[in-house]
Order: structure tokens, then C-alpha cells, then sequence
């Protein structure tokens, strides 16, 4: 499980992702490959999980910009066409998607390949906020009840870094590294900065201690804004699922369109 999680906050939309490389087989650290890419014609942008061909892993990307799509329906068609011939290749993918919004700065949807009991696949839903895993956990809870920012979800990316999972593989440990990319999308553009240099080293498994990384961490400040205010859009209820259906963690979707 790769980071992907999201949010829409003052009138902004946020991707992050992680750059870890992983061989499938054994857990260990390969590399680095970005997971989030950008539209050229407009501002958008999308992070993707899932497993995808590693001798071609920007296809998923070239597909949705070879579609030139124009605007928002275009562009979440364009996502589901990219990812349904990966599916035919056997390689199940997920996306988050952002893009600007008049009314209300900007939105995010989930589409997935597979079932996730969130939404059937090739469904794009409509969301506020994603947490890709570690939502079983104390540290979720103490988040989740002051409510996600962009900063806290910084502090919450902490948790998942040091915080080992189940894989799809069968092996499970730490699948969360390299570096950490902060995208956000707004109607004045896409921007992206890294969050995170964790160092991992190429050739190993990443292997953590998750009191040590919270004690490190907290020395470091937060570079954004502690605001509580955050323009979201109105008419959404509480909805959680789990993650597979069998997973320890769940995807949290706190609040979603009906």
C-alpha cells in the first residue's frame, strides 16, 4: 500500500504521494519513481496506486494526457479508459484526481480498477478527504476528531511512513517511502514541493520505529497555515469503508457526495 491520500481545504486541493519503488516480491527499496502527475491544458493534476508495468510506469499518465482532455467529464473519462486497458493488462490501478472548481476553489474524486467497497470500479466518487491507510490507528483518531488540514495531514503522513501494512504480495511491512510530494490545485495553477527527504536506502527493507520517527518529526515545523476554515462543498454525509475488504486499515472518506 503506496501513499495517496487527499483533501480539499480553503478553496485548495492537495494530492500527496510517495516516490518509493518497491520490488514486489521481497519489500525492498528499489527507487525512486514519482506517483503524481499534472494536466498542461488546465490545472489538475492525479496520484496513482496500484500496481502498474515497471518497465513503462508514466503509462497510466501519457494516456490521460494523450486525451487532451478539456475539462472535468473529459478528464475523468479519460482516467477511466487508462485505467481499464491497465486492468486488461492485469495491473488494477487507483487515481485521485483534483481539479479547480468555481464554486468551491476545487474537488477531488477516487476512481479504482477493483472493488473497494466504496465505489464500483470506474466510478469516480466525489470526495473531501483520503487517507490511504493507518485509519485503525490511535493517531488517526486524534486527527481525524480536530479535523484534517493540509499541516495535519502532514503529521498523519508521519504516522503512515512509520507504520508497517499488509501487502496484496502477502508480505507485509513498511511500503511507504523515498520522499514525500505535496501537490496543490487551484484555478491559479499546480504547484508541487517535497514534504519529505526520508533517506531510505536502495537495496533494503525499509524497516521503522514508530516512537523514534514521532520523536524526530516533532522537532521539525510545519510550513502551512493552522487554519480551521476550508470551503467545502455543502450536502455531504459520513461514509467509511474497508480497504479490500480484508485489510487492517481502511480508506477514510469523511465525507462524500451523495
Amino acid at each position: 500500500m503506496t501513499l495517496m491520500n487527499g483533501l480539499v481545504h480553503g478553496g485548495k486541493g492537495y494530492l500527496w504521494s510517495d516516490t518509493a519503488l518497491f520490488d514486489r516480491a521481497t519489500g525492498q527499496f528499489r527507487g525512486h519513481l514519482p506517483k503524481a502527475f499534472t494536466g498542461t491544458l488546465w490545472p489538475w493534476a492525479a496520484a496513482i496506486s496500484g500496481l502498474y508495468d515497471l518497465n513503462d510506469p508514466h503509462r497510466v499518465a501519457r494516456a490521460i494526457g494523450g486525451a487532451l482532455p478539456f475539462d472535468t467529464p473529459a478528464l475523468l473519462k479519460a482516467a477511466v479508459a487508462a485505467l481499464r486497458d491497465e486492468l486488461k493488462a492485469g495491473l488494477p490501478c487507483r487515481l485521485l484526481v483534483a481539479v479547480p472548481c468555481t464554486d468551491y476553489g476545487a474537488r477531488l474524486y477516487f476512481i479504482a480498477a477493483d472493488e473497494t467497497g466504496l465505489t464500483p470500479p470506474f466510478v469516480p466518487l466525489e470526495l473531501v478527504e483520503f487517507t490511504s491507510s493507518g485509519n485503525g490507528s490511535q493517531r488517526y483518531a486524534e486527527i481525524d476528531a480536530l479535523g484534517f488540514t493540509p499541516a495535519r495531514m502532514l503529521e498523519f503522513i508521519d504516522h503512515q511512513y512509520a507504520s508497517p501494512t499488509d501487502t496484496v504480495q502477502g508480505w507485509s511491512g513498511c511500503t511507504i517511502g523515498g520522499d514525500a510530494i505535496e501537490v496543490e490545485v487551484s484555478a491559479a495553477g499546480v504547484t508541487s514541493r517535497v514534504v519529505r527527504e526520508w533517506g531510505d536506502r536502495v537495496g533494503e527493507r525499509i524497516e521503522r520505529k514508530a516512537n523514534a520517527l514521532a520523536s524526530r518529526f516533532a522537532k521539525e515545523p510545519s510550513s502551512f497555515p493552522r487554519s480551521e476554515s476550508g470551503n467545502q462543498p455543502p450536502n455531504l454525509s459520513p461514509l467509511r469503508r474497508g480497504f479490500f475488504g480484508s485489510s487492517p486499515d481502511a480508506i477514510r472518506l469523511s465525507t462524500v457526495r451523495r
